[in-house]
């Protein structure tokens, strides 16, 4: 007689038969009962009034232990000094499992938290010239996420401004006769001066277009030497300069140093300089001011930016009045006997901190009391743990 037809025997004969029906299951003494355990895990949450909802995996879940606690009263014997225990009875138990999450998903930290998971959407839209008051060293914080096209414009604008040609250095103090003219319509965007030097001066008295001049840039490289023509001249950024024969004496000096002083158009100001555009910190609306802005200390300015169309999940802490639900797990050992845990009814509690910022591998932890539903499992209230291999 085989083993299924012993067991087909055996399953009418009560007692007797789970007894033998029990020895087909065992074995004697053997390292491939050993475990190295794995697997996977699926809660399903229940709603308020108990229906169950969806079930989802919880993704790696770094340990999962199931803790019996079973508490006993004795009874201890009165009728000799030794006092042994006459008689012991269990007052209580209870079974707990202990889960060690790896995976920071809204499900999970919604239980993790003891909260709900909910979405937070927002609208797609074009903000423009809102209001701040700017604290140098402090951001603007807008309440929109992952902004972009960011701008941020004085309340009042001002012109670019090109100051006058002034003498900025003399030769043996000998000024030349000559005058010096600045004009155009700075483009730049930094407040500095050109220099305007006196490369060679003219051999004609009254005649100065043989001459030559360069030019830098606050302290940037020395220009090649530049006719003069008589005319406006074009340095850069929209800057000129005219030079214009004296009524008499040595027109132009050698050597000879004029400054024009160039401050930039106050419509707009820098991203990079005046302030700092992070992805990170736009991702929750932060601009940031640095210490070293050209915008005034408590200036107030005009922000403008783009808001995009999105759904975020979020997480809502603390909102839940409980968290109760069903576990399933199907195990899949390294090594040893492949098990299926199936906990009908448990309740779940928080425990231990949420890492958000880690070294190593953030993990978290969750405990689930399991509670009895004798209602609907008479012979196995708690859970049942089936060899499926």
């Amino acid at each position: 007689m085989n083993k299924k037809e012993i067991l087909e025997r055996n399953i009418t004969n009560n007692t007797e038969s789970f007894n033998f029906d029990m020895q087909l299951f065992a074995s004697a003494p053997s390292p491939k009962d050993l475990m190295i355990g794995a697997g996977k895990v699926f809660f399903r949450l229940w709603d308020s009034l108990g229906n169950p909802l969806v079930r989802r995996h919880m993704g790696n879940v770094e340990t999962l232990n199931l803790t019996p606690t079973i508490e006993k009263v004795q009874k201890m014997s009165s009728m000799n000094a030794a006092k042994e225990v006459y008689a012991e009875a269990v007052k209580s138990m209870t079974y707990k499992l202990t889960l060690t999450l790896d995976e920071y998903n809204p499900y999970n930290l919604a239980l993790a938290l003891y909260g709900e998971a909910g979405v937070e959407t927002q609208e797609e839209q074009l903000v423009t010239d809102e209001l701040y008051t700017v604290n140098l060293g402090s951001p603007i914080s807008v309440p929109y996420k992952n902004i972009t096209d960011v701008v941020i414009q004085p309340l009042t604008g001002s012109p670019a401004k090109v100051g006058a040609a002034k003498s900025f250095a003399q030769v043996g103090n000998t000024s030349g006769t000559a005058i010096v003219t600045s004009g155009g319509l700075y483009s730049g965007t930094d407040s500095t001066s050109y220099f305007i030097t006196v490369a060679k001066a003219n051999s004609t008295a009254g005649t100065i277009t043989d001459a030559t001049f360069t030019y830098r840039k606050g302290s940037s490289m020395e220009s090649a030497p530049i006719t003069i023509t008589g005319t406006a001249q074009t340095l850069a950024e929209g800057v000129t300069v005219v030079f214009a024969a004296g009524t008499s004496g040595q027109d132009l000096v050698a050597g000879e140093i004029y400054e024009i002083k160039v401050t930039p158009a106050n419509n707009k100001y820098v991203p990079g300089v005046d302030y700092i555009l992070d992805k990170t910190q736009l991702r929750g609306g932060i601009i940031t001011i640095p210490d070293t802005s050209n915008i005034p200390d408590g200036q107030k300015v005009r922000v403008s930016y783009k808001v995009p169309e999105a759904k975020y999940p979020k997480i809502m802490g603390g909102t839940a009045k409980k968290i109760e639900g069903d576990l399933l797990f199907l195990g899949d050992p390294s090594h040893g006997r492949p098990y299926n845990l199936e906990v009908w009814h448990v309740s779940i509690v928080p425990t231990g901190d949420i890492g958000l910022i880690t070294e190593e591998w953030g993990t978290f932890t969750l405990e689930m009391t399991v509670l009895s539903d004798r209602e609907n499992h008479p012979d196995e209230p708690f859970f049942k743990l089936i060899n499926v291999a």
